[in-house]
């Protein structure tokens, strides 16, 4: 029978957490009302306390699809800015 594990991605409380290395990027969803035109988007924000862009926005993706499905686009843009780091 197969086991199910736990996603090695989160911590299973609150200490291990805080115990982790810190995260260098956070993922934002820029949302927009539909009645000003423009479309929600995705932001990524700079977490390194080294870098000099610290606590800024870094990237801002815009595209028609987000607004269908804004938490599967999440995971696209995580992939990019990863390799925006590498």
């Amino acid at each position: 029978m197969a086991r199910l594990l736990p996603d090695p991605t989160f911590y299973p409380t609150p200490k291990m957490a805080g115990e982790a290395p810190p995260e260098s990027l956070a993922y934002v969803a820029l949302l927009t009302s539909s009645d000003n035109g423009k479309k929600d988007a995705l932001g990524v924000v700079d977490t390194d306390s080294t870098s000099a862009t610290y606590g800024q926005l870094i990237r801002i993706l815009r595209r028609a699809w987000i607004n269908l499905n804004l938490l599967w686009s999440a995971a696209l843009l995580v992939s990019a800015a990863m390799t925006l780091r590498a």
